[in-house]
């Protein structure tokens, strides 16, 4: 888990990574880094759990700690917050999307089991 620009602010491009809003959800990374298994969970989930959940795309590194977890050859997924204005003393998110992120990820780490099959050319059992 982590935060994300939200392109409704002054300044950002929604082109770049993608159209986020704050009061929409959790915003999931879709990558070439990225885990899609854990991906496709998170959204099964949300999709059960009437979870808003918005999408952006990162080229390469997602510019997170997570990138340090990719090479150790941990598998990732990142869920994060929409925030305005990030790395400043005006911050502003949503407690809605925060708490969305929060159900998303207990519900995700409840349905994990030893079993999960992270790699992602392996047919699921």
């Amino acid at each position: 888990m982590d935060v994300t620009w939200a392109s409704d602010a002054p300044g950002i491009e929604p082109g770049r990574n993608g159209e986020i809003k704050l009061g929409k959800g959790p915003v999931l990374c879709r990558s070439g880094v990225t885990n899609k298994k854990m991906n496709a969970l998170l959204e099964e989930i949300a999709k059960e759990k009437n979870i808003p959940l918005q999408m952006e795309v990162a080229g390469g590194d997602t510019f997170t700690d997570g990138d340090d977890l990719l090479k150790s050859g941990i598998p990732l997924a990142l869920v994060s917050i929409p925030l305005r204005y990030m790395h400043s003393s005006i911050e502003v998110g949503d407690w809605k999307d925060i708490q969305a992120c929060i159900d998303l990820i207990a519900e995700f780490l409840m349905r994990m089991s030893a079993d999960f099959e992270f790699r992602p050319l392996v047919p699921d059992k």
